[in-house]
C-alpha cells in the first residue's frame, strides 16, 4: 500500500482496443497515445468503472498476449478450486466466460485478502490523466458498510454484483461477502443493486456467534506405549466463529511428527477448522506435560 507500481505508455493499439469496445457498446475508459498509467491507475480504472479495454491493456501488459494471460486465469481458477469457472477473455464480455455465485464469492474471499485489492474496490471515485473523474459502478460502496467489489452486465448474464459489506456480530468484526448474478429488469444494475441491498439487510441479522471449542475442551489424545494412560490435548483458548444456524464446520488435528521424548509445551500439532473448503481457525496445540522415553523393562520386553 502506498505505491504505484510501474507506469504504463498507452499506445495506439490500446487506443484502438479502447474505440473497439466503445464501438461495441462496452463499458471502457478513454486512453490517448503517449498516455502514462501506472499500475495502481490501470486496476482503478479497471475495478471502479469497470473499463474493459483496461483489462486488455493490463493482459497484454502481464503476459505479452491475451490468450497467455486468459491462460493464467484459467490456471488460477483451477488452483482456486474454482471447479464452474471458464474464462475466455479478460473482461468477462464474452459469453464463453462462465462461472457461478460459489465460484465468485470464493474468489472473492481470496481476492479480499490483498490489501490493494481491498483498498481499490472501496473507493467511490478516481480521477484518472484523460478519462479525468470516473466513479466506481457500484453505487453501495461508502454506503451503509459496503466496501466493494464489482459490478458486471451482459445481455447474457444479466446484471451481477459480488459484493463486500462491514458488520459487527456478538462483538466481532465480519466481512459478509456474497454474489447475485443473473438479475434481469428495465436496468439490470438497479436490479442487482437493490437485490443486493435486500440481501445483506436479510442477511445481517441471522448471523450468530458460535463457540464450537471452549478453552481446556479435550481435542486429541497422545498415545504413549509404554504409558498406561494417554495424555490428553487440551485446546489453549475457545475457538468462536460467525455463522447461520445450520452452518456447518469441522474440525480436525493434524499431529506434528512427535519422537520418543517430549518436552512440556512442545508443538504436538495444529487444531483446523474448516467450513466447506475454506480454513476459518487454525490454533496451536502443544504438551500438557513431558514424555520421558520407555524404561529398560520396557525395552527388554519388547525386543
Amino acid at each position: 500500500i502506498g505505491e504505484t507500481g510501474p507506469s504504463v505508455t498507452m499506445t495506439e493499439a490500446d487506443v484502438a482496443v479502447y474505440q473497439a469496445d466503445k464501438a461495441d457498446h462496452q463499458s471502457v475508459v478513454k486512453v490517448q497515445a503517449g498516455e502514462q498509467l501506472t499500475e495502481i491507475q490501470m486496476l482503478e480504472a479497471l475495478l471502479l468503472p469497470s473499463g474493459n479495454n483496461i483489462a486488455t491493456t493490463l493482459a497484454v501488459w502481464d503476459a505479452g498476449s491475451l490468450p497467455a494471460f486468459v491462460a493464467k486465469m484459467n490456471d488460477t481458477a483451477k488452483a482456486l478450486g474454482l471447479e464452474h469457472t471458464h474464462y475466455a477473455d479478460a473482461s468477462g464480455d464474452s459469453p464463453a466466460t462462465t462461472s457461478t455465485a460459489t465460484d465468485q464469492t470464493a474468489l472473492a474471499l481470496e481476492a479480499m485478502k490483498n490489501p490493494i485489492f481491498a483498498q481499490i474496490v472501496a473507493m467511490p471515485q478516481v480521477t484518472l490523466p484523460v478519462q479525468g473523474i470516473a466513479y466506481n459502478v457500484n453505487a453501495l460502496v461508502g454506503h451503509d458498510g459496503v466496501v466493494g467489489i464489482k459490478t458486471g452486465s451482459t445481455p447474457q448474464a444479466g446484471g451481477c454484483l459480488v459484493f463486500a459489506a462491514q458488520r459487527k456480530v456478538g462483538g466481532q468484526k465480519v466481512l459478509l461477502i456474497g454474489a447475485v448474478l443473473g438479475q434481469q429488469g428495465v436496468s439490470v444494475l438497479e436490479t442487482v443493486l437493490k437485490s443486493v441491498r435486500a440481501l445483506i439487510d436479510t442477511a445481517t441479522p441471522a448471523l450468530r456467534a458460535q463457540t464450537l471449542i471452549t478453552a481446556g475442551q479435550t481435542v486429541a489424545r497422545v498415545h504413549v506405549p509404554w504409558q498406561s494412560a494417554a495424555i490428553e490435548v487440551k485446546a489453549p483458548q475457545a475457538v468462536s466463529v460467525i455463522g447461520w444456524p445450520g452452518l456447518a464446520f469441522d474440525a480436525k488435528v493434524q499431529a506434528a511428527p512427535l519422537g520418543r521424548t517430549l518436552q512440556e509445551g512442545a508443538p504436538v500439532g495444529t487444531l483446523i477448522i474448516t467450513q466447506g473448503k475454506r480454513e476459518v481457525a487454525r490454533v496451536p496445540l502443544t504438551a500438557p506435560s513431558a514424555v520421558t522415553g520407555p524404561g529398560l523393562r520396557w525395552r527388554l520386553t519388547r525386543f
